[in-house]
């Protein structure tokens, strides 16, 4: 493992899509609603540029279940534009299957949590993910002794798991270098 090297880009809380009534009106919302389209293009060219090989979404890319076919398009485009970068996406609270609903063959370099522990192998690197919390979830993380390994979540953090939080105290012991939250 000594002198593996890779560099991994971590987001998460993107909230795309977002209808930004609580604070903005006028002119500086539709302004914030530009930007905030344009915002996955942007983070996404950003890893290229570092030479990431992978890009993590923790949870909430968008902030609703209810996403425009424009907007969903335009992820797709930005994944198909990024061939060398993975985007691993785990679908957060606010968002469910909203990205893939009604698609049935997704971009090559697209790669999804599922509600229990999924894992992608890099090299030295394994990445594993899951959408649903529970309070043992922990238990069933399969970290690999020979790798670094990151767990990918989204959720508030706590002491303790439950279905709502990520537990520190349980994560801790597990074989987990980092914690890519959202």
């Amino acid at each position: 493992m000594k002198g593996a090297f890779m560099k991994i880009l971590h987001t998460s809380d993107l909230h795309l899509a977002s209808p930004l009534t609580a604070r903005l009106t006028g002119e500086k919302l539709r302004t914030r609603r530009g930007e905030l389209s344009l915002l996955f293009e942007r983070v996404s060219e950003e890893a290229v540029y570092r030479g990431a090989r992978v890009m993590i979404i923790a949870g909430a890319l968008f902030d609703t279940e209810r996403i425009s076919q424009r907007e969903r398009s335009r992820i797709f485009e930005t994944v198909e534009k990024y061939p060398e970068l993975d985007f691993l996406y785990l679908p957060g609270n606010h968002e469910g299957e909203t990205l893939t609903a009604g698609r049935e063959e997704l971009p090559e370099n697209l790669k999804i949590f599922g509600k229990k522990w999924t894992y992608f192998d890099y090299g030295t690197v394994r990445i594993g993910g899951r959408s649903e919390l529970s309070s043992d979830m922990f238990e069933s993380f399969e970290g690999d002794t020979e790798r670094k390994n990151i767990a990918v979540l989204h959720g508030a953090v706590s002491e303790r798991s439950s279905e709502e939080t990520v537990g520190l105290r349980d994560a801790a012991g597990r074989g987990i270098d980092y914690l890519a939250l959202g």
